[in-house]
């Protein structure tokens, strides 16, 4: 009981310690956000709503306060939720492999192996029939994973030098004997040169095979590619701890015929982006940028080919851009380069990790959070040091407790907003 009090003095010091300022009044703020307590804590803690972003005036969101039932403004902290990742150790392995020919179109595939004792491949060549039929038509692939103690995860494809630029779906399948096979998965593999940029669609994701052979075949019958060498990757510690990512996806609107500008409505910290071509089998060089408001040049972020490829019922699209978070609220994006000129205006998908709100329970509830000013600036005192410190019975720190947001609503009026 002692600990407790003398923790509860010790705060209560450090609050009075701080200088006096002018009082924050809720009408100085656009908007407000109720919150639902409980269990009586000394702290509580809240992911901030995409609407708090959207309201806020500042980028660092100091034009937010945290205040209890009489009006009046408690401490609060803006913390990043830790991306801590568990290490994920990858094994890597050079498969042998082996070009299979094909009977006739749409047959089976006829092979002779010669194996070692262990299980290992030494040899592998097709039937007569395929010999005769079309030696030069390469219907796949044998991979030997037989002297793998490790499982697969990954399949990762090197096309030849020569190699004509393709795109293909296939099959893989997995055996233990050579005799039987059973379907693994399909994927589609290839790789499209445009400009100065190359497209490798090389990698195939594997359902962890324990298996010692497999097997990859075009799904019309012919491997469109020649392999130059196969290589495996197996993941050995896959588990990630870091809070899961919001989504937020925005038409462009057209400033020109190859500009473009995404309005976020507010100063999200996004960590990648997601280019998505609207028009089918179109494919483009395109430089991204992003700027904290409409009249700054804005700040490179990203240059590369964007594309949408229709084959046999499927789309392949370019995947998410990893990006250094800045809290910025418009993004450009600059057709460089094209075929023709895209018909639609192109979507992108923005994925950001939203500020956690840790506050102190002063006074008595209900607490809200207002939030829209164009007069105000950051607070000069925050809970991270009382967050600190030794707390009652013994604890190295507090844990805050959870605050349930609730719908937001209009607080002092949008007069307190600046055209942005």
């Amino acid at each position: 009981m002692r600990v407790k009090i003398a923790f509860l003095l010790l705060c209560a010091a450090m609050l009075t310690a701080s200088p006096v300022v002018a009082a924050v009044t809720p009408e100085q703020f656009a908007f407000g956000l109720p919150l639902q307590v409980s269990g009586g804590q000394a702290f509580y803690e809240l992911e901030l709503p995409l609407a708090v972003y959207q309201g806020c005036q500042r980028d660092d969101l100091g034009d937010l306060r945290v205040f209890n039932s009489s009006g009046k403004v408690v401490p609060h902290a803006l913390r990043r939720p830790d991306n801590k990742r568990v290490r994920q150790d990858v094994a890597v392995s050079v498969l042998p492999f082996f070009p299979l020919q094909a009977e006739r179109s749409g047959d089976d595939l006829s092979i002779h192996v010669e194996r070692t004792k262990e299980g290992t491949i030494v040899n592998v060549r097709a039937g007569q029939s395929a010999v005769g039929q079309d030696a030069n038509r390469g219907s796949g692939y044998l991979l030997d994973a037989s002297h793998l103690k490790q499982r697969i995860d990954w399949l990762e494809l090197l096309w030849t030098d020569e190699a004509e630029a393709f795109l293909s779906e296939v099959v893989v399948e997995t055996s233990h004997d050579l005799v039987s096979w059973q379907p693994l998965t399909t994927a589609t593999v290839g790789w499209l040169r445009y400009q100065d940029f190359r497209l490798d669609q090389n990698r195939i994701s594997l359902p962890r095979p324990n298996s010692r052979y497999l097997r990859l075949r075009g799904k019309d019958g012919r491997f469109a590619g020649t392999l130059a060498k196969v290589t495996m990757l197996t993941r050995e510690s896959s588990i990630v701890a870091q809070p899961k990512l919001k989504r937020l996806t925005r038409r462009a609107t057209r400033l020109s015929e190859n500009k473009y500008r995404i309005d976020l409505g507010g100063a999200l910290p996004v960590s990648s982006v997601s280019v998505k071509l609207q028009d089918k089998n179109s494919l483009a060089t395109v430089r991204l940028s992003s700027a904290r408001n409409e009249k700054d040049p804005g700040v490179h972020r990203w240059q590369g080919l964007a594309y949408n490829i229709s084959l046999d019922g499927r789309t392949v699209e370019n995947p998410a851009i990893s990006v250094t978070t800045r809290r910025h609220r418009f993004w450009d994006l600059q057709v460089e380069k094209s075929e023709t000129p895209l018909a639609v205006v192109p979507q992108l998908e923005f994925m950001w990790q939203p500020d956690r709100l840790v506050f102190l329970a002063q006074g008595s509830g209900p607490y809200f959070v207002a939030y829209g000013s164009n007069t105000l600036a950051p607070t000069t005192f925050h809970v991270d040091s009382l967050l600190r410190l030794s707390g009652p019975d013994g604890q190295k720190s507090f844990k805050p407790d959870v605050a349930v947001p609730g719908k937001p609503y209009e607080l002092g009026g949008r007069e307190n907003l600046s055209d942005r």
